[in-house]
């Protein structure tokens, strides 16, 4: 055999071996880019489900907050109101120069809203409409407060109030017993 093709075939196996570790390393490598990449993939896509949920989370406090921003302007602007039932729907039989007396705690506030829905007091001549009062007392902040306010029928009177402990009457001022219906709410 002549030298030629012993160096050429050396040479041939040399570039073959060659070609094998390189073709075997650069696949190591590639398998080894993958693999890293897959991890930072994977990494970001955890990070990214933790701030799409924080984003979420925060959304909800959004919305929350301004559900509690909507119930404060609507008391600030004296939206909210209940009735007081002090009377339970029932009427009042009060006696002649009379009242009815309620103690209540107020949180917020307010005003008190009285209307005389309707009462009546017996004359010589028979039934007769007839006003009533309405009268609110309370002290708070250094303030003392006592109003008395005449109602006829069908009419409504009104009373600030404040946080405080106040007493809410309801009265008769007639010579005759009088039977009162009145709606009491109060506006917050």
């Amino acid at each position: 055999m002549s030298e030629k093709k012993v160096v050429s075939r050396n040479v041939a196996i040399a570039l073959t071996i060659a070609c094998v570790i390189f073709a075997a390393t650069l696949a190591g490598a590639i398998l080894n880019y993958q693999s890293a990449i897959q991890a930072i993939t994977e990494s970001k896509d955890d990070a990214l489900a933790t701030k799409n949920s924080q984003i979420q989370s925060l959304n909800n406090q959004i919305i929350d907050l301004q559900a509690q921003v909507d119930d404060l302007t609507e008391i600030i602007h004296l939206n909210r109101s209940y009735d007081m039932s002090l009377t339970d729907g029932m009427n009042l039989n009060q006696t002649a120069n009379s009242y009815a007396s309620w103690n209540r705690g107020i949180d917020t506030a307010g005003y008190i809203s009285f209307k005389n829905e309707g009462s009546w007091t017996t004359t010589s001549e028979g039934w007769v409409t007839t006003d009533i009062y309405a009268q609110v007392i309370w002290s708070a902040y250094g303030i003392n407060y006592d109003n008395q306010i005449t109602i006829g029928t069908n009419e409504t009177a009104n009373f600030p109030m404040l946080p405080c402990y106040a007493e809410i009457r309801v009265g008769n001022t007639n010579p005759n017993n009088t039977y009162i219906q009145v709606n009491i709410r109060y506006h917050y």
